[in-house]
């Protein structure tokens, strides 16, 4: 039986021997802009208030990735905290390789809370704007006559494709 080689450099080896094999994770970092999407999540669900004092929260761009290596692992939260504090690839992805903080499941949790929060407002948002709207008279599809008198007759419940109206006006 062979017995394994002891290097004084084997961490630096095995860090070359990853690199020639190509970390997917890099690619990702290449092909996403996090930090753009970031500042969109932030604007769409701003974080909360911060008048009563606390830890600062992480920024919105780390949580992301968190959220994005969560998928193709198939990883609960729980899981994802060990894998953090275990896979030194998951920490070159987020950056984190030289931290001492590294984020818990409870973290992982309320971000996406946060998120689920906003999608919940904004699907309540969406549905109180359809019950309001004015009921317009069906149609019939597909009759390029009939369409055009009802787009004549209420210009709101215009479909988007046009080419009805103008064959319905040429005729």
């Amino acid at each position: 039986m062979m017995k394994p080689r002891i290097s004084l450099f084997a961490e630096q080896e095995r860090e070359d021997r990853r690199a020639k094999l190509g970390d997917p994770l890099v690619g990702l970092a290449e092909h996403v802009d996090f930090e753009a999407l970031a500042a969109r999540i932030d604007v769409a669900a701003p974080r909360p208030s911060r008048a009563k004092g606390g830890r600062p929260p992480y920024p919105t761009a780390l949580m992301i990735k968190i959220l994005v290596l969560q998928q193709p692992y198939n990883l609960a939260d729980d899981a994802l905290e060990y894998q953090l504090l275990d896979r030194r690839s998951f920490l070159r992805f987020l950056d984190l390789t030289e931290s001492s903080s590294i984020l818990d499941a409870k973290t992982i949790w309320l971000f996406r809370d946060r998120l689920a929060q906003r999608r919940a407002a904004r699907s309540g948002q969406h549905q109180s704007r359809r019950l309001c709207r004015p009921r317009l008279p069906q149609h019939r599809t597909g009759d390029p006559v009939e369409a055009g008198r009802l787009a004549r007759a209420h210009p709101a419940a215009r479909p988007c494709d046009q080419r009805h109206f103008r064959h319905a006006e040429a005729t």
